[in-house]
C-alpha cells in the first residue's frame, strides 16, 4: 500500500510538470493514465468510475488550459481580468508556485479567494475600483504557500472564511462555514458554499451564483479540489489523523456528487488556473 502511494506521488509530480508542455491530444492521454494510477488504492469497481470521472471533467474544461497559455502577463502579477455586466473578476497568478488568487467585485463590494502573502497589489486594486473588501474566502488550509488572509483582515477589517471543521485549528478569528451556506457579495451575486472534502477535510468550493436568476451558478472557485485533468492529492493530511485511503474515498464522492453535477456552462477556476 505505501509503495503504491509513493508511486502515485512521484508520478503525479512529474506528470504535472510535463502536462503544460504537451499538445492537447497528448494531455488527454496523460490524464487518462493519471486517473488509472490514482485508482490503485480504491476497489476495482471504483477504478472504472474514477477514470470516467476525471476524463469527463477534463473533456469539459481542458479548453481553458489552451486559452490560458496565450494570455500575456499583466502588471502586478495580474494574469487576466474579466468584466461582465458590472461583475469584475481579476486573476493574479504566481508563476513560481502555480498559485492563483481571485478578486471578485460588484456594486462596490469585493471578495478575494485564496490570497497570497504579499497583499499590496490586491489592496491597491480594491482602492482603484473604489470597493470595500467584505471577505477573504479560503478554499482550504494551504501547506505550500503562506496566505495573506490575516494581513488583509488587519488592514481592511474583512472577515476570514474557512470550511467546515476549521474551528479550533487557527489562532486567528475566522468564520467556520457550513455546507450550503450563502455569502452575499452584492444585491445580485452571492457565493454558495460546497463542502468538498478529499484534498483536506475542510476543503470547500465557492460557487458564484446570480440571485436574480434563481441562484443560477456561474463560476466555481475550486481551490485544490479540482485541477485541469486531475484532483487534489488525498495523502497530505495524515499528520492530523486522516488516512490517504479515507481521503481518496471522500474525494471520489466529492467529484461525483459536487463537481460533476454542476451545469456544463459553469466556469471552473482552480488553485492553479
Amino acid at each position: 500500500f505505501f509503495i503504491d502511494i509513493y508511486i502515485i506521488i512521484m508520478f503525479r509530480s512529474a506528470a504535472r510538470l510535463l502536462t503544460c508542455r504537451l499538445p492537447l491530444a497528448s494531455r488527454r492521454t496523460l490524464v487518462t493514465s493519471r486517473a488509472r494510477l490514482l485508482s490503485v488504492t480504491l476497489t476495482q469497481s471504483s477504478e472504472w468510475a474514477l477514470n470516467r470521472t476525471l476524463t469527463y471533467v477534463t473533456a469539459r474544461h481542458m479548453s481553458s488550459v489552451e486559452a490560458a497559455s496565450h494570455i500575456a502577463p499583466l502588471p502586478s502579477g495580474l494574469k487576466t481580468a474579466v468584466s461582465e455586466n458590472g461583475l469584475d473578476v481579476k486573476i493574479y497568478y504566481l508563476e513560481c508556485l502555480a498559485q492563483a488568487t481571485y478578486l471578485i467585485t460588484h456594486e462596490g463590494n469585493a471578495m478575494i479567494v485564496d490570497p497570497r502573502r504579499d497583499v499590496d497589489a490586491f489592496i491597491e486594486d480594491i482602492k482603484t475600483l473604489k470597493c470595500s473588501l467584505k471577505g477573504v474566502l479560503e478554499t482550504h488550509f494551504h501547506a505550500d504557500f503562506v496566505s495573506g488572509h490575516c494581513e488583509l483582515m488587519q488592514r481592511t477589517g474583512a472577515s476570514i472564511y474557512f470550511g467546515p471543521g476549521s474551528a479550533g485549528r487557527t489562532k486567528f478569528t475566522h468564520h467556520e462555514l457550513k455546507d450550503g451556506e450563502i455569502i452575499d457579495l452584492s444585491s445580485q451575486y452571492a457565493f454558495h458554499v460546497l463542502h468538498t472534502p478529499g484534498h483536506t477535510p475542510e476543503s470547500v468550493v465557492y460557487l458564484l451564483i446570480d440571485k436574480t436568476k434563481g441562484n443560477k451558478p456561474l463560476k466555481a472557485f475550486t481551490g485544490d479540489t479540482l485541477f485541469i485533468g486531475s484532483c487534489g492529492r488525498p495523502d497530505l493530511v495524515g499528520s492530523i489523523g486522516y488516512a490517504a485511503e479515507e481521503m481518496a474515498k471522500l474525494m471520489f464522492y466529492t467529484l461525483k456528487t459536487k463537481i460533476c453535477t454542476l451545469p456544463d456552462d459553469v466556469q471552473v477556476r482552480s488553485y492553479g488556473t
